[in-house]
């Protein structure tokens, strides 16, 4: 009995032991068989793709478009601004669409979109063998291009006392293009010691989505951003009714004054001059003018000038309470040589001040006689 228990027990040990090493082995191919089948799932381009797709983050979007961000105007648009444009467009989700014109059999390539917009791709590539000899697809590398979104701003002309903004910012100089621009209709009277006003273009740099832009005329009232260069609106942009009005008044006293001085009317030269000066900018160019030749005109000869009609194109603001005029007047010329009509185009400043509109200067004039008449014949 106690042998046939011994060689029962010994029996059970040694099964027991070969149950033990076999199902040591079946553990040890469980594990490689899975850490084949892990290894071997690497080898699948799709689990790449899903793991890399699964781990897309905006925020690293934002580490790695961070030198496009701070490529954008920051004073205009933060790049943390500039950013939230990009989270809210990527909103809808991204998916990957494989690229066959850009894959190969070791390399594969996915575009990245948002809706029907590409936003980037990144490729996979097979590493060298490792376990198994297998070759696991890796993410090689990844592209995000956000040029799409950038819009810019035509540039804007503006008065140079006028003030721009964008955004709340108010566009400093750096912001400038072009400088000094002349008034077209102002060209031929710059370079002169009268104060004419200028333009000049601002710039906007590239930006994410749209931008706020603000004018302020000189008196800080809104304006119109305009790209279309109106220069003759920015010019009338203050003077209104009531003050051309006040303008067009004045005029024909003033030029009734004018030719009954330049004419020597009645041969009281000095009468004229005073008359006239009330009616002149005190201290102005042409209250200069008038007073210098003033005794000069004592050597005329006398004209029985009269006024016939006055014709008043444009009065437009040059800014500072300064006005041009552009008038012609015509005058009848009886005197020694017999009668002439002459058409007189001049283009007249005239100004604010105390005392109302008074002229200050006379840019231009031009006298022109009917053929077969001169000036001689008007003397």
């Amino acid at each position: 009995m106690k042998r046939t228990a011994k060689k029962k027990a010994s029996f059970l040990k040694g099964l027991l032991a070969y149950a033990v090493f076999f199902l040591s082995l079946a553990v040890i191919g469980m594990v490689i068989l899975f850490r084949f089948l892990d290894e071997y799932e690497k080898t699948r381009p799709e689990r790449a793709v899903e793991q890399y797709m699964a781990s897309f983050d905006i925020e690293r979007i934002k580490d790695y478009e961070k030198d496009f961000l701070l490529s954008l105007d920051t004073n205009i648009q933060p790049p943390d601004v500039s950013f939230s444009i990009i989270r809210e467009f990527l909103q809808p989700g991204v998916k990957e669409i494989k690229d066959p014109a850009r894959s190969s059999d070791d390399k594969l390539t996915y575009v990245l979109k948002c809706g029907d917009t590409v936003i980037g791709s990144f490729e996979l590539q097979q590493s060298d063998p490792i376990a198994f000899g297998l070759r696991p697809w890796y993410v090689s590398g990844e592209d995000f291009d956000f040029s799409f979104l950038l819009d810019s701003c035509d540039p804007v002309t503006v008065p140079k006392d006028y003030r721009v903004y964008c955004n709340g910012y108010l566009l400093d100089d750096h912001y400038i293009i072009t400088d000094d621009i002349k008034f077209d209709y102002l060209k031929d009277y710059y370079g002169t010691d009268y104060v004419l006003p200028y333009m000049c273009t601002y710039q906007i740099g590239e930006y994410l989505s749209e931008i706020d832009l603000e004018v302020y005329d000189e008196t800080g009232a809104p304006a119109e951003p305009r790209n279309d260069n109106v220069q003759e609106e920015y010019l009338s942009r203050y003077c209104d009714e009531a003050k051309k009005a006040e303008i067009t008044a004045f005029i024909p006293e003033f030029i009734d004054k004018y030719v009954a001085f330049t004419g020597s009317s009645k041969w009281n030269y000095r009468e004229n001059y005073y008359a006239l000066e009330d009616y002149l900018v005190k201290g102005g160019d042409l209250q200069e003018r008038t007073f210098n030749t003033m005794d000069s005109l004592v050597f005329g000869t006398y004209r029985n000038n009269v006024i016939t009609d006055i014709q008043i194109r444009k009065i437009l603001d040059i800014g500072g309470g300064r006005y041009m005029c552009d008038l012609t007047y015509f005058v009848d010329c009886l005197g020694g040589m017999g009668f002439v009509k002459t058409e007189n185009i001049i283009r007249l400043i005239v100004q604010d001040t105390d005392n109302g509109i008074k002229a200050a200067e006379i840019l231009e004039k031009a006298t022109y006689y009917p053929e077969g008449q001169d000036e001689e014949q008007a003397g």
